[in-house]
């Protein structure tokens, strides 16, 4: 059927179907690439040169448990017979000095995984925890099936817990050596821009089956 030459005429130059004719057509949305970020700290670009980070396929794992160690973690807390270095009135969860006490190493083995950002505790504070403890030496005494902060100085804490396969209530052991070891070690390989960050697994010894040791989960962290 063909429109009357008037009426063709008309709606020709009427604006509104002139927009209509030549209206861009919707664009489909196209799948865009997610950008690379940092996986602990997505503010701090992956390929920043200014960087040193050394990470890991754990690291980018979302679904690995010691990404949410970090963030499940308690506030710091002052456990029973516990007494501050009077030098150092901020460090919280030195082991009260005794007859028995003295530089102990209770765990062995275990990697290091780097966990440092933007937001990570300073390297200072957590040398001071070294500083503060390792004259008193002495044990920590945790319970499986529990997160606790076993030691912190200002932004800087320690925490533990056990792995999913340890039985809930047993009772572990943790030397200050170890503690220092971890903390060192971690300063050494992951210090940036005067911060720090670390998890790894490792193994200690039981106090409840003597003879056992048992897998536990460190972390330092901002406290």
């Amino acid at each position: 059927m063909q429109l009357p030459t008037n009426l063709l005429t008309f709606l020709l130059t009427t604006s509104s179907f002139l927009s209509l004719i030549t209206a861009t057509p919707i664009a489909t949305p196209s799948k865009q690439s997610a950008s690379k970020t940092n996986p602990i700290n997505s503010s701090i670009p992956a390929d920043d040169p200014n960087t040193n980070h050394i990470h890991t396929e754990t690291e980018s794992d979302p679904s690995d448990p010691a990404i949410a160690f970090f963030s499940s973690l308690p506030p710091p807390s002052s456990p029973p017979n516990i007494s501050p270095n009077p030098s150092s009135p901020t460090t919280t969860g030195l082991v009260r000095p005794s007859k028995r006490s003295g530089n102990k190493d209770h765990c062995r083995g275990g990697g290091y995984f780097n966990a440092t950002s933007a937001g990570s505790p300073l390297v200072d504070d957590c040398k001071v925890i070294i500083q503060n403890i390792s004259p008193r030496g002495g044990t920590w005494h945790y319970m499986s099936g529990t997160q606790r902060t076993l030691v912190s100085h200002g932004s800087c804490a320690l925490g533990i817990e056990s792995t999913p396969d340890v039985p809930k209530g047993l009772q572990t052991l943790v030397g200050d050596l170890d503690i220092s070891e971890w903390i060192q070690k971690s300063i050494d390989k992951y210090q940036w821009k005067g911060r720090v960050g670390s998890y790894g697994d490792t193994q200690c010894v039981s106090q409840t089956f003597k003879g056992d040791e048992y897998t536990l989960r460190w972390g330092l962290y901002h406290s």
